[in-house]
């Protein structure tokens, strides 16, 4: 009966957890253990043009929490921005908020993920038209092959939530930050769930044993590198190092990031990987995972597309044939329509005719009756 009543008590937890924001809840999770505190490590290069990153996060299974890495991942739509997912504390259970696409940014419990993402909005970036730019203040990006950025280093004192204890979940403990005005409107907009490269990154990130806590104890070995603090002086110290290990490796750099990433970057990639430490070359392998998947997904679009295609061109195959049926139809019809005329012609002729011959016989008879 206790059990029963946990298991319900639980499950209130979970539909009420963080009912201030709106937020779409996982059902599924709702624990009494708290997430580990975010990890410490250094953005991943941005592969190419139109690549928008994607913070790394504790997820949970059975088993214990579980940390998702962070991702450059191409949007589902030009226009959209990635809000991402947080945990909630509330009545002694945490809940997670799944992450979405969409037209602004959502509300995403204060959590200061680094990055651009400092607690409130993003300051990682901008579409203008169908066009990203990248903030260099806050991104790692080679300047020397992806050309649409720009440097504003306010959105650091902007939109940054302090968060020394680097906690994971909103609510009493972690980070206590209530949603603005403007993100209570982003929550109501329409939105897009993660991307199937986001799911499958998820349940890659599952099945490698050393990204549970229980056994990295909260600091996953492959990603425990430098760290994006939250202070002006510090992000700009931490840009110049990015900056600096860049300019010695430009040659890969520039070769990993080629505009023409979806077409060529695994290949180009592959020459010089043997002559990079073994960190740099598991980043750039995972690189050119999400490359190939991509890839196969644009392939499956196009695909798709061309079927659409094909479709539109039989339904214009279809609507011309018909066309020429009905413009036959119509001369057809012309033609009935001077055969009679003609057929009413030669009947007028017949009996103009025969009135003439009537005359004829009526003059010949008045000539024999005035003789």
């Amino acid at each position: 009966m206790k059990k029963i009543i946990k298991y319900l008590i639980a499950i209130t937890i979970v539909l009420t957890a963080t009912t201030h924001t709106n937020a779409q809840v996982n059902f599924g999770v709702s624990i009494s253990m708290a997430p580990p505190s975010l990890p410490f490590y250094t953005q991943r290069y941005c592969p190419g043009d139109g690549y928008m990153w994607t913070p790394g996060y504790w997820a949970y299974s059975y088993e214990g929490y579980y940390w998702v890495p962070d991702a450059w991942l191409l949007p589902p739509q030009f226009g959209f921005l990635w809000t991402p997912g947080y945990w909630g504390f509330t009545q002694g259970y945490y809940g997670w908020n799944q992450g979405y696409w969409g037209r602004h940014i959502g509300y995403y419990g204060g959590i200061n993920y680094g990055f651009g993402y400092g607690g409130r909005g993003y300051g990682g970036g901008e579409w203008q038209g169908n066009v990203f730019r990248y903030n260099t203040a806050v991104n790692n990006i080679n300047t020397t092959v992806i050309h649409n950025t720009y440097v504003n280093n306010t959105v650091i004192n902007n939109n940054t939530i302090i968060n020394n204890n680097r906690s994971s979940f909103n609510g009493q403990g972690g980070v206590t930050a209530m949603p603005t005005k403007k993100e209570q409107i982003a929550l109501r907009e329409t939105h897009i769930k993660p991307t199937n490269l986001q799911v499958s990154n998820e349940t890659s990130a599952h099945a490698n044993k050393n990204q549970f806590a229980s056994v990295n104890h909260g600091h996953p070995e492959k990603f425990a590198q430098e760290s994006t603090n939250n202070t002006q002086a510090e992000n700009a110290k931490n840009n110049n190092t990015q900056r600096s290990v860049a300019q010695n490796k430009e040659q890969t750099i520039q070769k990993t990031a080629n505009n023409d990433v979806v077409n060529r970057s695994v290949q180009k990639n592959s020459s010089n990987l043997n002559n990079l430490p073994i960190a740099d070359q598991s980043t750039i392998k995972s690189q050119q995972l999400n490359t190939i998947n991509q890839r196969s997904q644009l392939q499956v679009e196009q695909k798709q597309l061309n079927n659409k295609q094909e479709i539109s061109s039989d339904q214009r195959g279809q609507q011309t044939g018909i066309q020429q049926q009905q413009h036959q139809m119509r001369n057809e019809q012309m033609g009935v329509q001077q055969q009679q005329h003609q057929m009413r012609n030669e009947q007028m002729d017949v009996q103009h005719q025969h009135m003439d011959n009537q005359r004829r016989q009526m003059n010949v008879q008045r000539q024999q009756m005035d003789n």
